[in-house]
């Protein structure tokens, strides 16, 4: 239900998750300590992932409730301040994307990539998912390490 697009330069996001079938606006992307920090999946299950990288991502103190046996996912994607590309899949041990220069995570990802793969920065790319995934939507957020800027659709 959601489309996080990094572009080398701007983290970006659409704002639309669900409860029950009830869309609902919400920010998925942040800054925590000059790193850049977005997440798909399950909410409740995010929110516990984000804490526990802001108290210092220690292996040893992982939630235990979130773990690949679950039905319930989440990724929480970290872009370092030096460019680094992170992607922590339900476990605190994060897979390194940094050679692939750009990455995206949600159901809205195979969209967003092909339309970097025609030029589009992370901005397009974001609004041509929500353009094309019925789960994706309710306007976008951006960040870069400079600043904060939010795109209503």
């Amino acid at each position: 239900m959601t489309i996080i697009v990094w572009d080398g330069k701007t983290l970006a996001a659409d704002k639309q998750t669900n409860d029950g079938g009830q869309k609902i606006k919400c920010t998925k992307i942040f800054k925590w300590k000059n790193h850049l920090i977005g997440g798909s999946g399950t909410s409740v299950l995010n929110e516990a992932m984000f804490q526990w990288f802001k108290d210092g991502a220690d292996h040893e103190k992982f939630p235990d409730y979130i773990n690949l046996d679950d039905d319930n996912d989440c990724h929480m994607l970290v872009i370092t301040p030096k460019g680094k590309i992170l992607n922590y899949e339900n476990n605190p041990y994060p897979m390194d994307y940094t050679e692939n220069k750009v990455f995206a995570i949600g159901c809205g990802s195979p969209y967003a990539y092909a339309a970097m793969s025609m030029g589009a920065d992370a901005k397009k790319a974001v609004e041509i998912a929500i353009e094309h995934d019925a789960n994706c939507g309710m306007g976008i957020d951006t960040l870069t390490f400079g600043k904060r800027k939010l795109w209503q659709l």
